[in-house]
């Protein structure tokens, strides 16, 4: 049976994963843009799969990194 502490665990991470997801769909409506397919900062070619999970993304992870 489950007790307290897992079942307000399991709440906030249906939370969190509800955060996230509405955050995800807030950004590509807001970008409304296409990923570059060459970065910005170093012009090496952005993979296909960053450019389609990060809509939007005009860095590759190398620069993205050294953003943050």
């Amino acid at each position: 049976m489950a007790d307290e502490v897992d079942i307000a665990n399991n709440h906030l991470e249906q939370e969190e994963t509800m955060r996230l997801l509405a955050r995800q769909k807030r950004i590509e409506r807001e970008a409304g843009a296409v990923s570059l397919k060459f970065c910005a900062i170093c012009d090496d070619q952005i993979p296909e799969g960053r450019r389609n999970a990060i809509i939007g993304c005009t860095t590759c992870i190398t620069c993205q990194s050294s953003l943050e």
